[in-house]
């Protein structure tokens, strides 16, 4: 009798058919409770709601406003302030003393009183400054300050007082920091100017009373004064800006109004002293207090939704269980186990996962024991003879022993040319070991360079090196930062030039710092004169004067040092000379 097969099931077909079921039986039921609530009741209730709540909270920022006209009415209504003010602004004498003017303007204030704080983190009015005509000034603080931060206060306050004296408004605003400072005229019982008062507004404060509209979420507000200006908004208001300004902007007016394509119901009221505070809540919000309304229906909803979220679960969990399986042992070949098989499973996806996978470790697995392998010990082989080819105490080497060649067959030149070289190179290629050197070191190199250049072209170069202070050459430099130099003045100065030229190094200090000088009588720089300061505009195409080696040692000298320190160069149609300014570094103990 025929075996037959085992039928191969689609997973993906299982998954789509699971959840698309689960998907459909819950907005089933979400549209039947949805048609089961009394729309239009709970819409009108939740409206009333919104528009209650907004005008409560700009409510609460009006009785704020109303303590800051209280206290204007208290100064102004005060008769000791009247009269001292109504005295100086007609020029006549009061004998009354500072203190007690400073004293009632305290008590017509009472900037400590409960209704200035109420409950906020931050007082309301934090500060109260009155000016008579003549700009003397008493103030009163919620916070004490040190002596210096009144001073720089008060100065501040006369700059605004000069400001206000300017424009003939009675009433203005200033923006300073973190405050909004309402500047007012105070009048005398026959409506004379007589002073000037500023009530600084703490903006946190006002913002911690208009955050209450943040009980709905995606709520705009805005505290503006009366020429528009913002005291206090959202955090993201140019967003809105355009529409909260806007002709609607009257005393207690409700309306409805479209921003970003999303309808607001809108609240505006002017309150006190020319501030008016406009809020909105986006008007879907009423669906969504609706559905915090329906709370049966949504116990209900949420039941039936975690049934069929455990049973969609459940299912998708037996359905992917082979992916887990899959995946370990995909893992475990990644970790070098190549003997790793599936077996085979009724799904026809998993399936064929299957057979792939294990077709493709055995061919791995024959690849990394035959070919691969070899390959390996193959390529060390040949890395490790290059490795020993390239090894620069190899090259070192093999120049010492035709150097010492040299010294026993009587040739010194040579052997004096070879050591240079050698010692030279040295320090080049080592350049990454040792980051600073001796002056004296770096000397050594120079004149290793200069004797080689020097055999190279005999008499058309001359040198000196000049270090009359021992002491100097016993402190650190950046390695080959005077070599780079030298090499500069022999290649671009001297190589061009057709009769003899010099190289002077001299060692200097001037009991502040150390100061190389690198000169040469070549050619110089062409089309440059003067003085030129790194970095040196480098040209690829030409080999004259690229500025590379010259840019890099300026570059690490003030890395090591400091702006203060690094390289300059002179040139003229005589010569160049570079300095190199550095300090007195003892290396490992510091400058």
């Amino acid at each position: 009798m025929k075996k037959t097969k085992n039928k191969k099931t689609s997973l993906r077909k299982n998954i789509v058919s699971f959840t698309t079921t689960a998907i459909i039986f819950s907005v089933f039921f979400c549209i039947i409770i949805f048609y089961i609530s009394t729309y239009n009741t709970l819409s009108k209730y939740i409206v009333n709601d919104i528009e209650f709540f907004l005008k409560k909270t700009t409510d609460e920022l009006g009785d704020k406003m109303i303590l800051v006209e209280d206290m204007l009415l208290e100064i102004r209504d005060n008769q000791i302030i009247s009269q001292y003010l109504e005295d100086i602004s007609n020029n006549k004498h009061n004998s009354m003393e500072y203190s007690h003017i400073a004293d009632n303007l305290n008590q017509c204030i009472n900037i400590y009183s409960n209704q200035n704080n109420n409950d906020l983190q931050k007082p309301f009015v934090e500060l109260v400054y009155l000016f008579d005509k003549k700009g003397n000034f008493f103030r009163d603080l919620y916070y004490d300050q040190i002596k210096q931060d009144i001073f720089q206060m008060d100065y501040k306050y006369q700059e605004i007082y000069e400001k206000f004296n300017k424009n003939t408004q009675d009433v203005q605003f200033f923006r300073d920091d973190d405050h909004y400072i309402i500047a007012y005229t105070v009048y005398s019982q026959y409506m004379d100017n007589i002073g000037t008062a500023f009530f600084s507004l703490n903006i946190s404060s006002v913002t911690e009373v208009m955050n209450e509209m943040n009980k709905y979420d995606d709520t705009v507000w805005c505290v503006a004064d009366k020429y528009n200006n913002i005291v206090a908004s959202i955090t993201d208001f140019h967003k809105y800006q355009s529409y909260l300004l806007g002709p609607e902007l009257t005393d207690n007016n409700t309306y409805i109004k479209e921003i970003n394509t999303t309808p607001y119901i809108m609240y505006s009221n002017k309150l006190s002293m020319g501030i008016s505070c406009i809020g909105g809540v986006p008007k879907n919000i009423i669906h969504k207090l609706m559905i915090k309304s329906i709370r049966i229906p949504i116990i209900v909803l949420t039941i039936i939704s975690i049934i069929l979220i455990v049973v969609v679960g459940l299912a998708i969990y037996n359905l992917t269980k082979p992916l887990k399986v899959v995946t370990d042992k995909i893992r475990n070949v990644g970790e070098g186990n190549f003997e790793e098989k599936l077996p085979d499973y009724k799904s026809m996806e998993f399936s064929d996962i299957s057979l792939v996978f294990n077709k493709m470790t055995e061919k791995i697995n024959y690849l990394i024991k035959d070919v691969y392998q070899k390959q390996i010990l193959i390529m060390e082989k040949d890395f490790k003879f290059l490795q020993s080819q390239m090894n620069p105490h190899f090259m070192f080497n093999v120049l010492n022993t035709i150097a010492f060649k040299a010294q026993i067959d009587g040739n010194m030149e040579i052997y004096k040319m070879i050591n240079s070289f050698a010692n030279l190179s040295q320090a080049t290629i080592n350049r990454k070991n040792n980051d600073k050197i001796t002056i004296e070191e770096e000397l050594s190199y120079v004149d290793y360079y200069l004797y080689l250049q020097k055999s190279r072209y005999g008499d058309k170069l001359k040198y000196n090196i000049n270090c009359i202070d021992k002491d100097l050459r016993t402190y650190f430099i950046p390695k080959l930062a005077i070599q780079v130099m030298v090499e500069n003045a022999v290649i671009h100065g001297i190589e061009n030039k057709i009769d003899y030229g010099t190289v002077n190094v001299n060692i200097n200090s001037d009991k502040k710092d150390i100061i190389i000088e690198v000169i040469d009588d070549g050619n110089g720089f062409k089309d440059q004169e003067g003085i030129i300061i790194p970095p040196i505009e480098v040209d690829s195409s030409s080999r004259k004067h690229n500025g590379i080696g010259i840019n890099n040692t300026h570059a690490i000298i003030k890395y090591f040092y400091g702006d203060n320190y690094g390289v300059e160069i002179f040139t003229d149609g005589n010569g160049t000379k570079v300095n190199i300014k550095i300090p007195f570094d003892r290396g490992d103990k510091g400058v």
